[in-house]
């Protein structure tokens, strides 16, 4: 499995391989450490994930 986090403004795409199994934490984690790092934090986020994935992501992000 490839998570795939792409930054329009920048048109700059991260490509990161990951396990089937992949939990919300794992990729807030992944997200901080890839993305939030360089570019701080983005103005949205969209996600094929529904609304609760988001809402879980926002609060692992928060806390970390």
């Amino acid at each position: 499995m490839i998570l795939v986090i792409v930054n329009k403004l920048i048109k700059w795409g991260y490509f990161i391989a990951c396990t089937k199994e992949i939990l919300v934490e794992d990729v807030a984690r992944i997200y901080i450490k890839e993305v939030f790092a360089r570019h701080g934090v983005l103005d949205k986020i969209i996600s094929d994930r529904d609304l609760r994935f988001i809402v879980a992501f926002w609060e692992v992000f928060l806390a970390e």
